[in-house]
């Protein structure tokens, strides 16, 4: 490997995680120096390093592409953060201020002042800030690069701080908001944004008020918004007549909406506006705030722009003997005749078979995601159209000659993990491949590609486009390397 250009060693070894950099750079003096002088490590500060650990940062030349902080930033250790910034801060692209205090926001910025190249920004700090706002003649960090922000728990003027970012998704967990201005102020200068999330899990009412005043001042071309609130209902008029006036404001811009995690039911007008929106393409639903009462459906319209539909578990249960239960699933989804793409995230495998039992009522579903698989779920499974089928957890052996037999489209399949090597081999891809034309493969941690697998792959399966591998499924010796569609991943 030595023999080889720099620039390809260097590129090699910055796909190595930490650990595994860490054990390459004592591999020989030319990976070391290649390591320490071009790769991006990551770094913890707790407060309680030892002083052999604050002089190595201060004086190693090595390139720190994440800096994670835990402790209090406060006058005590001011000096010696910024002295790490100062001289590691150019090759941050994510920061984490994590469960710390800030006792100044001019703190913050002035650590933002030293991350030109900052992509990435996670602040979740648990305690009021001290001093809540920048002097007026302080100059704001550049953070053109900025990208993505999620601010958790913190105090609403630490987003002075990131009045130059270039942000394209935020994220907002329980701000402390005193009023929105601050906020509204902010989004008008982010031109770029895309996706906003605000979840405010203790004053819903005032989080809706305060939407909906953003909405009048912004034009907010966002494609995603999704706000969650968990802890207070939605219980009194004023709280329903405040949701219904900002969803409706959304009516005609979203491509992707959230619903859920209220602990009462959302009303049902809030879904009167999303089978009204022209332009939304992506539904995001948990499975606790659809409709339950058929009379509803009767007032519903068709949403026939929506193509993917995301179902998750809010820990509702329902009784397995009793498919009536569940008819409202059925009656929802018949809502929305045009979706292509159905995901089933964190559900479990009972209730993953009442929903597959009501598929019937969308016809073009072609696609299919879920988190566990097994053979009694996979007999669930009759969606005509089925090209696509993603499984995140295989927990069981599945009769796939069978399975290809009823869904004789299918040309796409993901196995991101298996339980045990046995739950799916390479006689399983025999059988697939008798049956079916697959044209991209995805085969995750647990999946042991012999040489008979290449070997099939090779002669059943002439259109295959994609073979993407985990890299434990290889041995060595194998002779796979004439399989022009395969690659290596460390993630599946």
């Amino acid at each position: 490997m030595n023999d080889l250009p720099r620039e390809i060693i260097i590129e090699i070894l910055r796909f190595l995680p930490g650990a595994d950099l860490k054990n390459a750079s004592l591999a020989c003096k030319l990976w070391n120096t290649l390591i320490e002088s071009t790769c991006l490590w990551s770094i913890a500060l707790d407060g309680y390093d030892k002083e052999e650990k604050n002089h190595f940062i201060r004086t190693t030349n090595r390139k720190f592409g994440t800096i994670k902080i835990t402790h209090h930033l406060n006058e005590d250790n001011r000096v010696h953060v910024h002295e790490i910034f100062r001289k590691h801060g150019a090759n941050v692209q994510k920061l984490i201020l994590s469960q710390s205090r800030v006792d100044n926001v001019r703190t913050v910025a002035d650590l933002l002042s030293c991350t030109p190249n900052l992509k990435h920004t996670v602040l979740n700090t648990r305690h009021i800030l001290a001093v809540r706002d920048l002097p007026p003649d302080h100059v704001l960090p550049d953070l053109t690069k900025l990208k993505k922000l999620e601010l958790r728990l913190v105090d609403q003027g630490i987003i002075k701080c990131f009045g130059k970012a270039k942000l394209a998704t935020m994220e907002i967990e329980e701000m402390r908001l005193v009023d929105f201005g601050v906020l509204s102020h902010f989004l008008l200068s982010q031109d770029m944004l895309t996706s906003l999330t605000v979840k405010n899990y203790w004053s819903p009412r005032s989080t809706l008020a305060g939407m909906q005043k953003l909405n009048h001042t912004s034009t907010g071309p966002w494609d995603k918004l999704a706000f969650s609130m968990l802890e207070t209902a939605i219980g009194t008029s004023y709280d329903h007549d405040q949701l219904m006036r900002y969803v409706k404001s959304q009516t005609d811009n979203r491509k992707q909406m959230e619903v859920g995690n209220f602990n009462r039911a959302m009303p049902s007008t809030v879904y009167e506006c999303v089978s009204a929106m022209p332009k939304l393409d992506t539904l995001n639903v948990s499975i606790g705030q659809i409709p339950w009462d058929k009379d509803i459906y009767a007032q519903l319209g068709e949403n026939k722009s929506v193509r993917t539909i995301e179902l998750w578990d809010d820990c509702i249960r329902f009784n397995d003997d009793d498919e009536d239960d569940v008819q409202f699933l059925g009656n929802f989804l018949a809502k929305f005749p045009n979706v292509r793409r159905l995901i089933l995230r964190d559900t479990e495998v009972h209730m993953n078979k009442k929903i597959l039992a009501m598929t019937t009522s969308v016809s073009k579903l072609e696609a299919l995601s879920v988190d566990v698989f097994d053979e009694s779920l996979s007999g669930c499974v009759n969606i005509s159209n089925l090209k696509s089928l993603r499984i995140q957890h295989l927990r069981g052996i599945i009769d796939w000659s069978q399975f290809t037999k009823r869904h004789t489209r299918l040309a796409e399949l993901t196995v991101c993990t298996l339980r045990e090597a046995q739950f799916f081999t390479t006689d399983d891809i025999d059988q697939m491949a008798s049956n079916v034309d697959l044209q991209r493969l995805r085969l995750g941690d647990g999946f042991v590609a012999d040489d008979r697998f290449f070997e099939i792959i090779q002669k059943k399966c002439a259109n295959l486009k994609v073979l993407h591998l985990h890299r434990s499924c290889i041995a060595n010796g194998l002779k796979h390397y004439s399989v022009n569609a395969l690659q290596l991943h460390d993630v599946v």
